[in-house]
């Protein structure tokens, strides 16, 4: 460490020498100077200049040779303070100076979380949008420490939705038939009951079941965003063996015109059970003008469409997959 303060001086660090009644030239003071700077001499009370002098070892020699009657002193400071090693524990936070201690002062990876400011239980530090430390409040248990974007501190905040919000299944409660014209499945829809432990999650989608001309069978999505539908359609042929049709047909305009969104078929054989299932992700913008119906049909005979009350027979499931596009 440099030196701090002054240090009084000793008998030891001061020398002098005084001489009358000679006529030397060269005289021996007794200690060797450190430098002719530390040296005074004078001649009857007058400081001789440097250039007036010089020394070699203990040897003083003058510019001209005394006179009996010079009063020779030479004064010399053989020390001008010392290098002063503190001892351990002995500098105190009063010999400092405040805001004295830089960053260049302490050694990288030395300050330990003793040395930090206390906090807030659970509050962060992260930097603000001036570059300098600040928290980040504590957040609610259930919350996510969530980026703001740049020039913002970040923030806990509740989790996003996620995951599948809407999902669940209707039935066909009971057995009605369908000729060999086209029919909207609009009749006999209904949720699992409570004591069959059905999965639902969401709010419920509504049915048109009227046997309107252009909403017969419509179904409203309680929710806007991207949906997956699965219908399985289960028949008996009644009046012979015939081909089945089962289609998804969607609408944007509230059932001004529908279009076809998905197709499956198969072949019905007479007093036989027969399955069609067909599925579509149908894009929900709008939930006041774009739905869904099931639309069935056979080719040459009438059918049954099966349904049950206490099991899935004739169904179709909804599930809303995300995000409208």
């Amino acid at each position: 460490m440099s030196y701090l303060g002054t240090v009084d001086l000793n008998d030891a660090d001061i020398k002098h020498y005084s001489l009358t009644g000679s006529t030397l030239t060269t005289v021996n003071i007794g200690w060797v100077p450190v430098s002719e700077q530390s040296l005074r001499v004078t001649i009857n009370g007058v400081v001789q200049q440097g250039d007036t002098f010089s020394y070699s070892g203990a040897n003083l020699t003058l510019g001209g040779p005394l006179v009996t009657t010079d009063t020779l002193e030479v004064v010399g400071i053989q020390s001008v303070g010392g290098i002063i090693t503190p001892a351990d524990d002995s500098v105190t936070t009063a010999k400092l100076a405040d805001d004295s201690v830089t960053t260049a002062k302490i050694l990288d990876d030395n300050v330990t979380l003793a040395k930090m400011a206390s906090g807030t239980d659970g509050n962060l530090i992260t930097y603000d949008a001036s570059g300098d430390p600040a928290y980040v409040l504590t957040g609610a248990a259930t919350e996510v420490l969530t980026s703001n974007g740049t020039g913002a501190a970040p923030t806990f905040q509740a989790v996003s939705a996620g995951g599948i919000t809407q999902v669940q299944q209707w039935r066909v409660s009971a057995d009605f038939t369908i000729s060999t014209t086209d029919l909207d499945v609009y009749q006999n829809w209904e949720k699992p009951a409570s004591g069959e432990f059905p999965g639902s999650i969401g709010s419920d989608m509504a049915v048109d079941s009227t046997t309107s001309a252009t909403l017969s069978g419509a179904w409203t999505f309680p929710e806007t965003g991207t949906w997956l539908v699965r219908w399985c359609m289960f028949t008996e042929g009644s009046g012979g063996s015939a081909s089945l049709y089962a289609h998804i047909a969607v609408t944007d305009d509230n059932g001004a015109s529908w279009v076809t969104g998905a197709r499956n078929d198969s072949y019905g054989f007479h007093n036989q059970d027969n399955a069609v299932s067909v599925e579509y992700i149908v894009n929900i913008a709008d939930t006041a003008t774009d739905k869904v119906k099931f639309h069935g049909w056979s080719a040459a005979f009438s059918v049954i469409i099966r349904g049950h009350t206490d099991y899935n027979a004739h169904y179709a499931t909804f599930m809303r997959l995300g995000d409208a596009s």
